[in-house]
This record gives structure tokens, C-alpha cells and sequence, in this order.
């Protein structure tokens, strides 16, 4: 054991790092306590907050505002047991909706820094069997449930089971509007269907 007779004991490396850290902090920790606190929301992790009146949700017309924002072709969204009834596009731009009830897809324009959702008038809003609400026609869209955007954002592809068909869609990627391909090239299916390819 070491001993030190009339001089003071030498410092620590340690010890002097210690020293030198707590004096940096003490200052900093006074500083934070007495800071002004923040008047914006804390944001937790998962939280979700409804939008606020029409912006918050959208149905069909059919059913009824109900405090929602209402929009053509939107019956019957996603139905069934692994359904991807909503697609959002790459570029934030626009969002689509399978809604099988309606034989459609509904189109929305999506404001990048609330999230609201607007439905362009006319053809550029949907697109269905029979041209319904007025949507754009489209072959093959029985009952569809999922819907997919090609990475690029420049293909929109849909399942319909009640007409075991896969239809392929051009997305304008100024206006989110969707044209079906030529007939033969715009849709596949599995049973006869007019201007649908078979398998």
C-alpha cells in the first residue's frame, strides 16, 4: 500500500475527468429546469389522431354523411379476408379504394401535410363497371377487392373476385386520374368476359 507523507495525494486521470464532466452539467441542468416549456403536443409512438369533422373519414354517398365527407363509388370497401383494398401512391399524391359493392375505384386526391382527402369530380374520381355517379367505365371490375400501384407510380392493378379478374390501369401521375388499358391488354380473367384476355 502506498503512502504519501506531507504532500497531497496525485490525481487521478479518472477522477479529474469526473470533476471536469460535473461542472459542465451542473450549469446545463439549471439551464433545462428553468427552461420555457413547449407549447406543441407531445407526439407518442402508434398514437393516432382522428382528423377533425369531414376531413376525418369518408363513406359513400348512399349511406349518409353522418359528420363524414362523403364520395361516389366507395360501397363496399375491401370485404373479404385478405383484402388490400387501399393503395397509397409513392409519391403521397393520391389515394385508391377497391369497393367491391360499387364495382369501383374510387380515387382520392391527398393533401401531403394534413392527410385530407378530396375526390376529383367526374371521371377523374373513379372508375367503375358501368360508368356509375359519373366514373370513368372499366371492363372486369367485378367485385374488386385489392388494389396495387406498380413502384413507379405509373400502373394500377386491381383483383375482383366476382369476376376472377386482374385489371390493369394507366395512373396519370399529375392528376391521379386511372384509364384502362386497350380491351385484350386491360384486364384477365378467368371466366369469358367481353374485352377481357382469358387464362
Amino acid at each position: 500500500m502506498l503512502s504519501y507523507q506531507g504532500a497531497r495525494p496525485p490525481a487521478f486521470p479518472a477522477a479529474v475527468a469526473l470533476s471536469s464532466l460535473l461542472a459542465l452539467l451542473l450549469p446545463l441542468c439549471a439551464l433545462g429546469a428553468n427552461a420555457p416549456k413547449s407549447s406543441r403536443p407531445i407526439e407518442e409512438n402508434g398514437r393516432l389522431i382522428q382528423l377533425a369533422g369531414e376531413r376525418g373519414c369518408v363513406v359513400d354517398r348512399s349511406v349518409g354523411p353522418g359528420g363524414c365527407g362523403t364520395a361516389r363509388a366507395l360501397a363496399g370497401p375491401g370485404p373479404f379476408m385478405g383484402s388490400r383494398a387501399i393503395a397509397v401512391s409513392g409519391d403521397g399524391q393520391n389515394v385508391y379504394v377497391a369497393s367491391s359493392r360499387s364495382d369501383a375505384i374510387a380515387i382520392f386526391t391527398r393533401n401531403k401535410r394534413t392527410g385530407a382527402l378530396t375526390q376529383p369530380a367526374g371521371k377523374g374520381g373513379c372508375v367503375s363497371v358501368k360508368g356509375n355517379g359519373g366514373c370513368a367505365r372499366a371492363v372486369g371490375l367485378d367485385g374488386p377487392n385489392s388494389v396495387a400501384l406498380s413502384p413507379e407510380g405509373r400502373f394500377l392493378y386491381a383483383t375482383s373476385r366476382a369476376s376472377n379478374s386482374v385489371t390493369v390501369f394507366h395512373r396519370n401521375t399529375s392528376t391521379g386520374a386511372l384509364t384502362q388499358f386497350a380491351p385484350g391488354s386491360g384486364c384477365v380473367s378467368g371466366v369469358p368476359i367481353p374485352g377481357c384476355a382469358g387464362t
